[in-house]
């Protein structure tokens, strides 16, 4: 019975090594979300932080490219941050805290996702998101961040 136990208990050991190296670990409540972006994405990079309302909520993970876009893959710490059926807009800024990276920033749209558009967009050029966004409502998000125009 003894033998069983250890025998048990290095298959328990084993299986959460091969879990916790494919980067799946139950112990973590990580979301991960893929950002579509049309254009470059100005050296964003695995690490970079992802920020909402000014707040860390997430990491972003090795960026690559399907179907001539690129995608961002997030790793968000608790996706419910965003709601369910919400848009989300992303933008790369510089990375105030680390100078010479970048970071991604998510507003929310205010209108629900569309049949056959990405939730999750993203936006290297700030004229693209200006357009995306409405200019008025634009403005008033970049005002609130305290990024002049």
């Amino acid at each position: 019975m003894l033998r069983f136990r250890k025998s048990k208990s290095a298959l328990v050991v084993m299986l959460w090594g091969i879990v916790s190296l494919a980067g799946c670990s139950p112990l973590k409540d990580d979301s991960l979300i893929n950002v579509q972006f049309d254009e470059s994405v100005q050296g964003l990079q695995r690490g970079d932080q992802v920020y909402f309302l000014g707040v860390p909520i997430g990491e972003v993970k090795a960026p690559f490219v399907l179907n001539g876009r690129v995608v961002v893959p997030v790793s968000l710490r608790d996706r419910t941050v965003f709601g369910s059926n919400t848009r989300v807009y992303f933008f790369v800024a510089p990375e105030s805290k680390q100078p010479g990276r970048q970071s991604l920033i998510a507003v929310i749209n205010p209108l629900t996702t569309v049949s056959g558009r990405p939730r999750f967009r993203g936006f290297a050029s700030r004229m693209s998101l200006d357009i995306e966004m409405g200019v008025e409502r634009a403005e008033a998000w970049w005002k609130n961040l305290g990024v002049g125009h």
